[in-house]
């Protein structure tokens, strides 16, 4: 968590550092794997810390047509991205090797500006009154006694409570 914490504040700051030479709005594409996927989280999470630094009027689009892995760097070079959280081996084989050598070379537009993201993680969090109601404080034991994954009216009128 700390990485991720450490890769989000870097890619602030150089967002902000060249965004100082920015006074028009930009458009890019970040192209990002389907929803659900560790490297979406990473890429909207990314997304969200980039718009603050970007001149007023800026977007990032985020879209789920990036294969991932090696095709990642592709992408870029075909100009249908300018943002990807793709891996570091077949990001750098993209760039240093040629089309011959390695099937997804000559990538030279293909820039690495942050690494180690890879550590994506989901909290599962439980009501005070469901863990009294069902005796269950891990998902084990949730799948394990089967429970049903409806909430009761409790529940739900302290879930928008919560959400205002």
């Amino acid at each position: 968590m700390k990485k991720f914490a450490l890769a989000l504040v870097l890619v602030f700051c150089f967002t902000l550092m060249a965004s100082a030479e920015l006074t028009e709005p930009v458009h890019l594409t970040f192209a990002a794997q389907e929803v659900g996927t560790g490297a979406y989280s990473v890429s909207a999470a990314i997304q969200g810390a980039m718009l603050k630094g970007l001149p007023e009027g800026s977007t990032i689009d985020l879209t789920t047509n990036s294969p991932g892995g090696v095709g990642a760097p592709v992408l870029i070079q075909r100009g249908r991205a300018q943002l990807i959280v793709g891996n570091a081996g077949p990001s750098l084989w993209s760039y240093e090797r040629s089309k011959k050598d390695y099937q997804f070379g000559d990538c030279p537009d293909v820039r690495s500006i942050a690494g180690g993201l890879g550590h994506a993680f989901a909290n599962i969090m439980f009501t005070k009154a469901f863990v009294d109601k069902s005796g269950c404080t891990t998902l084990e034991e949730v799948i394990e006694k089967k429970i049903s994954h409806s909430l009761n009216h409790e529940e739900k009128r302290n879930s928008r409570r919560a959400y205002g």
